[in-house]
């Protein structure tokens, strides 16, 4: 299998996976979709398009984005564990009961 189809396989595109990333990094910079889109030099309305996926991430994107949030472009494209990450970013130390319910 390719790659685009192990990805299809569990429901995600890449596109939806930088989508997705995108959310994350402005929720942990604590930053709006209209600063990012100031960041990118873009109209906070391509922003929505682009993470509902109706307009596609370029590169350029990735790299604008980036730089503006000092985080590493490829970061964009790999899938994360959103709930360490946060937990990370708050400074909590998660435990099994936390991720999963456990009666």
């Amino acid at each position: 299998a390719t790659y685009n189809e192990t990805v299809e396989d569990i429901g995600l595109t890449l596109q939806q996976i930088v989508s997705d990333n995108m959310l994350l990094a402005i929720a942990s910079r604590r930053i709006t979709r209209a600063k990012l889109a100031a960041g990118l030099g873009v109209s906070g309305s391509l922003i929505s398009q682009k993470i509902k996926g109706r307009t596609s991430w370029t590169i350029e994107d990735m790299e604008k984005a980036g730089r503006y949030l000092n985080i590493e472009p490829a970061w964009f494209l790999r899938e994360h564990d959103v709930l360490a990450l946060l937990w990370g970013l708050w400074g909590l130390n998660p435990r099994p009961a936390d991720y999963y319910h456990i009666p």
